[in-house]
């Protein structure tokens, strides 16, 4: 998130990055503890410095623990999506369908501008 970013991600999932999986930069730190953007109930796996969210977050400008306790409190998951298939060659693999069981099937959040 470059600065002063104003945005929503909401239901999605974010895997597969070589290094850290969210970079938020100051002065966007301060913009998302004071909620004028959310991320929620969002996926997050697969990244090259490790799945536990102070390895694949990095956070500029503010205290690394208060943005991580944020994110997981608006129902983001540091959590094997389980998809049928990543594939990064051209075999007809790629499948990035959620299986049976996977978390990414239940507890959608609605955001509050499409509740009726």
């Amino acid at each position: 998130m470059r600065n002063d970013v104003g945005i929503s991600y909401n239901n999605s999932i974010f895997t597969e990055f070589g290094n850290k999986g969210l970079r938020i930069q100051a002065p966007t730190t301060d913009r998302y503890l004071a909620d004028d953007f959310q991320l929620r109930n969002n996926i997050w796996y697969g990244f090259g410095d490790g799945n536990m969210p102070a390895q694949f977050i990095r956070v500029d400008g503010a205290d690394q623990t208060t943005v991580i306790n944020k994110i997981l409190a608006e129902g983001n998951q540091a959590v094997d999506p389980m998809l049928a298939g990543i594939s990064r060659i051209a075999n007809g693999m790629l499948d990035p369908r959620p299986n049976s069981g996977s978390p990414a099937l239940t507890g959608a959040h609605t955001p509050e501008d499409l509740m009726v």
